[in-house]
């Protein structure tokens, strides 16, 4: 079994780098291990990652809160791939090059388990769950994040005793690893406080928020809407071209003549915050009486509302809303 790691030869690509095909050296930078503040849905992963494997998706780690780590990987082979594992470990002892010293300190799913790999077809892009690193108890140390993808549920590292045969291992195409350095302020979320009112001083009237994403903005953004007091908590992760990841909608009661706010957030690195562009619309919806009295506040446009498919917190909405404002934002004016 130990000079299996070494023998091994699994047709499973984690890049060094976004042009690697399999023959690059390790250089601790892996696009394919990737960092989030935020989790993305499970359902969505296979999407999201095969939109992005040009790009490099991983965010800066703060020293607050939790860090979820994802590992991206794909089947060169024609022909599906399948039972198998992919191992991440945090190797922060000086990035010892044997793994034995390491290896202990494997990260775990939420499930508790590595990830399992039942089956991956030809050529096909394939993501883990997230990995969960909990800054509270394990620290907000420097790692060295090592994947590795293998038959082996619990591999044994143990004849990889030396630079040699370390270099020789961690250089094959299924083995990758990352540096992670956490940085001491909050990074990578970004906020907008937006404000609504209920105009209508006489009556509760039901309203709705639609924050939609423009389109030059990057895939591979999380984005939220959160409002405690109304029970709102809503993810999007936007990808290009597709629609229902463009939008979010929730339905809400409001007070007469009652004010809320509601923050509005995504997830961003530096580089590609400043493209993010979205803009946030607040609507009274038509119940079939008369606004009259809430004319002054309107604008002059009766507008139809398509709710994506998957739109949560609300039920399909068929009548008419009355716009009662809008503005937009751009990454670079959010906090």
């Amino acid at each position: 079994m130990s000079r299996s790691m070494l023998d091994e030869n699994l047709s499973i690509l984690i890049r060094e780098s976004l042009d690697d095909t399999g023959n690059a050296q390790c250089v601790s930078a892996s696009p394919d291990i990737i960092v989030r503040k935020t989790k993305f849905k499970e359902d969505d992963l296979a999407k999201i990652f095969l939109e992005t494997y040009s790009q490099d998706i991983s965010l800066e780690s703060d020293d607050s809160g939790k860090m979820y780590l994802y590992v991206r990987f794909k089947n060169t082979s024609d022909e599906p791939l399948t039972n198998f594992y992919i191992h991440l470990y945090r190797n922060h002892l000086g990035l010892s090059n044997i793994p034995s010293d390491w290896s202990r300190y494997e990260m775990k799913t939420e499930a508790g388990t590595p990830a399992f790999i039942e089956c991956l077809g030809a050529q096909k892009i394939g993501a883990t769950p997230a990995f969960v690193y909990d800054k509270s108890s394990l620290g907000c140390y420097p790692n060295c994040f090592v994947a590795v993808a293998t038959r082996e549920k619990n591999p044994d590292y143990s004849s990889i005793n030396d630079y040699t045969k370390y270099i020789q291992w961690v250089n094959k195409k299924n083995v990758a690893a990352r540096n992670i350095c956490v940085i001491p302020v909050r990074s990578g979320i970004h906020t907008q406080i937006v404000t609504a009112d209920n105009p209508d001083t006489t009556r509760e009237r039901r309203m709705l928020i639609l924050v939609s994403i423009e389109e030059n903005t990057p895939s591979g953004i999380n984005y939220g809407i959160r409002q405690t007091a109304f029970g709102i908590e809503e993810t999007r992760t936007y990808i290009k071209n597709d629609s229902a990841t463009g939008s979010i909608a929730c339905v809400f009661h409001m007070k007469s003549g009652g004010h809320s706010e509601f923050e509005i957030w995504f997830e961003a690195g530096r580089r590609d915050s400043s493209y993010v562009k979205y803009k946030t619309e607040f609507f009274i919806l038509d119940e079939g009486d008369s606004d009259s009295i809430l004319n002054q506040y309107l604008v002059d446009l009766h507008i139809g509302l398509a709710i994506p498919n998957g739109t949560e917190n609300t039920s399909l909405i068929s009548d008419c809303g009355h716009l009662l404002g809008c503005c937009y934002f751009r990454g670079s004016e959010c906090r």
